[in-house]
């Protein structure tokens, strides 16, 4: 069972003596200024974050010391990945054993036969490392100082003391320091040397924190650049990112709809910069890089490689062939057609990289004639350019079945409608239009804002939702209605006693059934319900809102 060792002292914050920390506990007795030292929620969780992230990375029994100032304390630990043992003999403690403790107990090392406190993950707990089971090795003292024995007393005889006063025999158990004498009632203080003899100095000692596995396994993935992302009819999101700053192999990963992680793959041989995402109805994810000619397409069910559509540069005895190379926009439609736009130029693939018909229903060819289909213009066989055209009309100017467009930032998604959606963000200007599968432009409509967000989408019912923020520099998630004539505030920005923070970056996304995901780099993930309620929100932005409601209220208050 994956563990993640633990092992820390700090000093009292009275006396400043050293104070081991040998138990996850509320406070902590300093036995030579006999105060509490008290350690609170949001202090446990400075301690331990990110430490779950940095084991997964470790190799097994390696380890790490931090120096962490936090608050009024400054701590020394050691933190690492090491299977739960006991730490006199180093003999491990089999899974199948801590499985047995539903409750508080002691396991019994099968070496040497020292008793090790084991107990379950307590709810605080959970609420830092999700994935936590099990505490291992904790000192019972520290967890139960009022109840439990000192350290240095090995029989259940008393330890004899002359009373200063009366010189009378009193009996010392070493639960309490000031012992009142039962022959003169004095109150008697006990000397240094017997008490430290009854509670010796405790050293800092390494206890465990072992983590359920299943769990483990379907942790969010740590990320920080988001190229693309997309989100398929069942609600699954899709990345393609980065794992950290300095990492330059691009990972594609699948995160359920009850925000686990059900796969990642990488390899795949795609350029970060370059790397794009989309989705088909029929459960398949494709991947190209704008720089090659051929696309990877996966199963969305667990990431493995479905097949590959090979492409290539336009030759003359070949001039249609199949290539992605330039293409930022390509959905894969509700036939499971390929929709790109490659150079400013339109172009219809069919799923094996074969071009088809561009607007028209491909059994159209069988009832028109040749001559028809000569003077009408072939939409399938469609020249791509080497470059963007000058004279592409704009998605305002655009018509019906369109060839060209520019396509200075313009990116598509498939409507859960089965309606097109093409949109560009111009700085401060979201433009948007709706055209039916046939290419037949439904309306464009656009919207000023302050900034914009990298994303849009739209539910089944067709209202899009587009992040920004107003005039006044305030978050916002805008609605747009199904007919593309009215826009309305659906979430608002906390100093407005809302909900959402925007970030230039925000990428929105929904699901068929209205579940709305704001995806940004650094780990950051908002999700909200139908009726705009939050879902879950990442521990980065939570710390991150508290922070800007912190801010709020001590302007206000000033």
């Amino acid at each position: 069972m994956l563990s993640l060792l633990l092992e820390m002292k700090t000093e009292c914050t009275y006396c400043g003596n050293p104070l081991p920390i040998n138990a996850f506990v509320d406070k902590i007795f300093c036995d030579k200024c006999n105060k509490d030292n008290v350690f609170d929620a949001k202090l446990w969780s400075s301690l331990l974050e990110d430490k779950l992230k940095d084991i997964l990375g470790f190799e097994d029994s390696e380890g790490r010391n931090s120096k962490i100032m936090t608050g009024q304390y400054s701590f020394d630990m050691l933190y690492g990945r090491k299977n739960a043992r006991c730490d006199s003999c180093k003999t491990d403690i089999p899974d199948d054993e801590l499985n047995k403790f539903t409750d508080k107990g002691k396991y019994k090392c099968v070496k040497c036969s020292k008793d090790i406190f084991v107990r379950p993950a307590t709810d605080l707990l959970k609420t830092m490392i999700q994935s936590a089971k099990f505490i291992v090795g904790e000192d019972e003292n520290m967890l139960f100082p009022s109840t439990s024995k000192p350290l240095n007393q090995g029989s259940d005889k008393p330890i004899m003391f002359t009373c200063p006063s009366c010189a009378g025999n009193l009996e010392i158990d070493g639960k309490e320091r000031i012992v009142e004498c039962k022959f003169c009632q004095s109150k008697v203080y006990l000397p240094d040397d017997l008490w430290f003899s009854l509670h010796p100095v405790v050293a800092k000692g390494r206890w465990y924190i072992a983590l359920d596995n299943k769990v483990v396994t379907e942790l969010l993935p740590a990320w920080d650049n988001v190229y693309d992302t997309v989100v398929d009819k069942d609600g699954n999101l899709y990345f393609a990112c980065t794992v950290d700053n300095f990492d330059k192999e691009l990972t594609v990963w699948c995160c359920s709809p009850d925000i686990k992680k059900k796969w990642s793959v990488n390899n795949l041989n795609i350029d970060k910069e370059n790397s794009h995402l989309a989705v088909s109805k029929k459960g398949e994810l494709y991947v190209w890089d704008s720089s090659q000619h051929s696309m990877t397409v996966l199963s969305c069910k667990d990431g493995s490689i479905i097949r590959k559509i090979n492409g290539s540069a336009k030759t003359k005895d070949n001039p249609y062939t199949f290539s992605v190379k330039d293409c930022n926009a390509l959905i894969s439609d509700s036939d499971g057609t390929l929709l790109a736009l490659i150079n400013s130029t339109f172009v219809r693939f069919n799923p094996d990289g074969t071009r088809t018909s561009l607007w028209s229903d491909p059994s159209d060819k069988e009832s028109k004639g040749f001559l028809s289909r000569l003077f009408s213009g072939s939409d399938d066989n469609i020249d791509i350019p080497e470059n963007d055209l000058d004279d592409s009309p704009d998605l305002e100017k655009a018509g019906d079945k369109p060839r060209t467009l520019n396509s200075y930032e313009i990116k598509m998604f498939p409507g859960w409608d089965d309606c097109i959606y093409i949109y560009n963000t111009d700085s401060d200007v979201v433009n948007v239009a709706k055209y039916t599968r046939r290419g037949e432009k439904v309306w464009y409509t656009s919207y000023k804002f302050e900034e914009i967000g990298d994303k849009i989408s739209a539910d089944a019912k067709g209202n899009i939702f587009i992040a920004g923020t107003d005039e006044n520099k305030k978050s916002k998630l805008m609605r747009l209605s199904p007919d593309g004539k009215n826009f309305d505030v659906v979430l608002k920005d906390i100093s407005e006693e809302g909900t959402y923070v925007f970030d230039s970056s925000d990428s929105v996304l929904v699901s068929p059934e209205g579940i709305i995901y704001i995806v940004n780099t650094c780990e950051e993930l908002r999700v909200f319900n139908p009726d705009f309620s939050v879902k879950y929100i990442s521990n980065t932005l939570k710390e991150d809102d508290d922070s800007y409601r912190e801010e709020l209220n001590k302007n206000g208050k000033d």
